[in-house]
């Protein structure tokens, strides 16, 4: 819902700390939630899978046992 454009998303925040991760961790791949993908797909220089909208407990109780880490970078949100 166009988190990359609004400041209060914190998407530059993200950006930071995965640079970080992966430098710490290679070869680490990354899952995105929440939208399908971007036309504007930007070149992060690591995997990124989108796996858009989840609408029923169940898919997201199975995405957040699958991870890993999981991060909010929102400076601001109304349901973090």
């Amino acid at each position: 819902m166009g988190g990359g454009r609004d400041p209060r998303k914190g998407f530059d925040l993200l950006i930071t700390a995965l640079d970080q991760l992966d430098k710490q961790v290679p070869g680490l791949e990354r899952v995105v939630f929440g939208q399908l993908g971007s036309e504007a797909r930007p070149d992060l220089g690591f995997p990124i899978h989108y796996a858009g909208h989840l609408y029923d407990d169940i898919s997201l109780r199975m995405l957040f046992s699958a991870a890993n880490v999981f991060a909010l970078s929102s400076r601001r949100d109304n349901l973090p």
